[in-house]
C-alpha cells in the first residue's frame, strides 16, 4: 500500500481553471480530507497562507480585511476557514473587486462552506467551486478523461482492500493501521456531531443525534422503520423522522458514514 501522501487530482485543475480565469477557488469537502494540505500544495509562498484560526490573523482580518494580507508574498493566497467569519462575503468581495489580479486567491473549508456560499449572490461570477473527495481506488494526481476511466481501473493507485478497511481519508490511508483508523473515525464523528451538525442544525440532544448516526449503519439492506428507531434513540416519532431525513439531505456534504465495524 502507498505510505507517502501524493498530489491530489484537483491541484493541477484549480491551477488551469480557476487561476487562469482570474477566480476564486471555492475547495469545500468533508472534515480531514486533506484541504489544508491540497491549498498549501498550490502556495509559491508559505506567507501567503492565512487561516481564521490564527488569532492575529483572525483579529487583523475583523478589522481590516485588506490590511490583514498586507505581508502576503507574490503568488496564490490561500485563505482558511474564514467562512467561519459572519461577513467574509462581504470582506471578500471588497478586496477582490479592489484589486482582483492581487491573488490568486484559494478559500478553504469544510463542508459547510459548501451550504454557506448559496446563502448570497454577493461573490456571483467571482468564484469557482470544487469539491475534495476522500481518496478513491482509480485517483491520479490529475483528473481523469473519459478515455482513462477504465485504465485507472486496471492499474488502482490505492488497493481496494485497504480503502474498505482503512477508508478514504489520507491520515488513517496513510498510516495503514486499522485499530488506528476506527479510533479515528470515533473522533472525527465526534467532532461531526459536536460542532458541524450542532452549527447548522441546532439540535438540542446531540447524544440521542450521534446514537442515530451510529444505528443507521446497521440497517443498511433491510426495510428502514422509524419505529423502531425511535425506540433505540429515545425520542419522538417526528423528531427521529425529522433527523433522519435531514442525514439524507447533507450526507453528501458531510459524508455521515462511519467506518465498517466487523
Amino acid at each position: 500500500m502507498q505510505k507517502s501522501p501524493f498530489s491530489r487530482y484537483l491541484e493541477s485543475t484549480i491551477r488551469t481553471d480557476a487561476f487562469k480565469k482570474n477566480k476564486i477557488a471555492f475547495v469545500s469537502g468533508p472534515r480531514q480530507v486533506g484541504k489544508t494540505t491540497l491549498a498549501k500544495s498550490l502556495l509559491s509562498s508559505a506567507e501567503n497562507y492565512f487561516s481564521y484560526d490564527q488569532e492575529t490573523f483572525r483579529r487583523a482580518w475583523a478589522k481590516y480585511p485588506d490590511k490583514s494580507l498586507e505581508l502576503r508574498a507574490p503568488g496564490p493566497i490561500i485563505l482558511d476557514e474564514i467562512h467561519k467569519d459572519r461577513n467574509w462575503k462581504r470582506k471578500l468581495k471588497g478586496i477582490y473587486d479592489h484589486n482582483p489580479h492581487a491573488g490568486p486567491y484559494v478559500v478553504n473549508g469544510s463542508a459547510r462552506l459548501d451550504i454557506f456560499r448559496r446563502g448570497s449572490d454577493s461573490l456571483l461570477g467571482r468564484y469557482l467551486p470544487y469539491r475534495l473527495h476522500p481518496i478513491s481506488v482509480g485517483e491520479k494526481s490529475l483528473a481523469p478523461g473519459p478515455d482513462q476511466l477504465l485504465e485507472n481501473l486496471v492499474k488502482p493507485a490505492f488497493a481496494f482492500k485497504d480503502l474498505l478497511s482503512l477508508g478514504g481519508f489520507p491520515e488513517p490511508l496513510f498510516a495503514g493501521v486499522q485499530s488506528d483508523a476506527l479510533r479515528w473515525s470515533r473522533l472525527r464523528l465526534e467532532r461531526l456531531v459536536q460542532e458541524d451538525t450542532r452549527d447548522l442544525l441546532m439540535v438540542s440532544d446531540l447524544n440521542a443525534f450521534r446514537n442515530l448516526i451510529e444505528l443507521l449503519p446497521e440497517r443498511v439492506g433491510s426495510p428502514l422503520s422509524i419505529n423502531s428507531l425511535k425506540e433505540d434513540v429515545g425520542k419522538a416519532y417526528a423528531t427521529v423522522r425529522s433527523w433522519y431525513h435531514v442525514l439524507e439531505a447533507l450526507y453528501y456534504c458531510f459524508s455521515i458514514k462511519p467506518y465498517h465495524k466487523k
